[in-house]
């Protein structure tokens, strides 16, 4: 049988709820029971010491213990008078003035022998002693400790108070200490006392699992709820769905990392769709180009020339560089490009990137200016060919937008940690609004640096990426010379 999380919170606090107040149980009811054997014990001390003043009384009235040894009864009522004119016999039966039994007999004393009925005229007794009987714990003993009175053979185990008459002592009385209750009544109090703890136990076990427990669980178990079927929304592609943020806790932030990944992910898919309708429309149009050539010389409308073929080989071509770039995108997304760092001097990959490309910048006549801040070497932990593909599409993408007559300056700034490269070139510049997406897969921005001008707007990306992998940042920004601005900052070599 499967268990949901609210049946196992339910579970798992009630079985808490009834440790705590079993353990609570427990020790209300050893405290209470010593407790109330303290109680017991504290009235048995205080008529021990009213017994130990009456008997004194006896053996002075009587010069001996000898009457009293033969009178038992006088034994008992001596013991019973000492009980009554304890505090607790006064709270419990009244004051001592007239009969100090009118309110019932004492219940720790049980009958032992038969009733004797009085002799002679006058009023019946309105207590009856034989209800009573001596407490088998305590004997009188002579001052040679000898039992006199008493069910002990062996004065050894018993605690003694000295009996005194005239500043001399007569006699003990002892008693065996108690180490539990014994009596009946007292046991039966204690066990009611037991029961009720146990029924208000059972009363608060019940009452915080109706009241605290359940719907403490079902509010815990409620975000989570809400949580899974969100979950189950985003993974059959509602990426839309949004939880809504409660308590500033860890559910809380679950909800806010929940509705982070519901809105990265929905943030991918309109870039996944955009991107593949910016791919199909970047493939349609030397597509197009193709098939309207082919069909032109299919339909004899243009002839089978040079000139024909020449075109169809560039647009043949320029798909070509589309697919390239596009593969190169994807290996750098996937991190899949080689990269095999080591010591470059970033000097050299510079000059030997704008050595390649500088038939293009005089084709169109734009002068490049190179400054290296004096330095003559500058080294950096990097792959040179992908060092030297950075830079390559950087300044083509200067000399593909730049005007011609133009003029391109390249900046090379070391620091103390890392070195900062500055490519800026003359007009057209682009709009600020167009800045920040410069970098973006497939974007070219509205203006006289148009996708008229040629390329798919993939270089950047994947400059971008070459950047990141080696632990540099890349932006763009509004040129001094009126055109764009690219600052490449890399790492230096420690």
């Amino acid at each position: 049988m499967k268990f949901n999380i609210t049946y196992k919170l339910l579970l798992s606090f009630f079985l808490a709820t009834v440790a705590v107040v079993g353990v609570m149980l427990f020790m209300v009811k050893l405290s209470f029971e010593k407790g109330f054997l303290h109680y017991v014990n504290t009235i048995e001390q205080q008529v021990l010491a009213n017994l130990t003043d009456a008997l004194s009384d006896v053996y002075r009235q009587d010069g001996g213990w000898d009457k009293l040894r033969q009178d038992r009864r006088r034994w008992f009522e001596l013991q019973v008078n000492s009980f009554m004119e304890t505090e607790a016999a006064r709270r419990r039966f009244g004051d001592n003035t007239g009969n100090p039994f009118r309110n019932g007999p004492p219940t720790a004393f049980v009958p032992r022998f038969p009733r004797e009925e009085p002799s002679g005229p006058g009023p019946a007794r309105v207590f009856p002693m034989e209800r009573f009987r001596a407490n088998p714990r305590i004997a009188l003993l002579d001052k040679d400790r000898h039992v006199i009175i008493g069910l002990f053979r062996n004065a050894d185990r018993l605690q003694l108070r000295p009996l005194k008459a005239d500043g001399k002592i007569v006699g003990y009385l002892g008693i065996l200490p108690r180490r539990r209750l014994m009596d009946n009544h007292d046991l039966q109090f204690t066990e009611s006392q037991g029961r009720a703890f146990t029924l208000i136990a059972l009363a608060t076990i019940i009452s915080a699992t109706l009241i605290i427990i359940l719907p403490l669980s079902r509010s815990l178990v409620k975000p989570i709820k809400r949580v899974t079927g969100a979950t189950r929304m985003l993974a059959s592609g509602r990426y839309d769905v949004r939880i809504p943020q409660g308590a500033n806790d860890e559910i809380g932030q679950l909800s806010h990392d929940f509705n982070t990944l519901a809105n990265t992910l929905e943030q991918n898919e309109q870039a996944r769709r955009q991107w593949i309708a910016d791919i199909s429309h970047e493939l349609r149009t030397p597509l197009t180009i193709l098939r309207g050539e082919i069909e032109a010389l299919q339909d004899g409308i243009r002839p089978l020339s040079e000139q024909s073929v020449n075109a169809l080989h560039q647009q043949a071509m320029n798909l070509n560089r589309l697919v390239d770039d596009l593969y190169e995108l994807s290996m750098s997304d996937i991190g899949a490009m080689n990269y095999h760092k080591q010591e470059v001097d970033l000097r050299e990959v510079i000059e030997s990137s704008h050595a390649g490309i500088a038939k293009n910048f005089t084709d169109k006549d734009i002068s490049v200016q190179l400054d290296f801040s004096g330095r003559k070497e500058i080294l950096v932990l990097a792959d040179p060919d992908r060092l030297k593909q950075l830079f390559t599409n950087l300044m083509v993408n200067s000399c593909r937008y730049t005007d011609s007559g133009g003029k391109v300056q390249i900046r090379v700034k070391p620091g103390n940690k890392s070195v900062v490269v500055e490519l800026m070139d003359s007009a057209p510049g682009v709009e600020s609004t167009d800045l920040p997406r410069l970098f973006e897969r497939l974007y070219r921005p509205d203006s006289s640096r148009s996708r008229n001008t040629g390329g798919a707007g993939l270089g950047l990306s994947i400059c971008k990426n070459i950047v990141t992998a080696h632990g540099g940042k890349i932006n763009a920004a509004a040129s001094s010379l009126g055109g764009l601005m690219i600052t490449v900052e890399l790492p230096l070599q420690c």
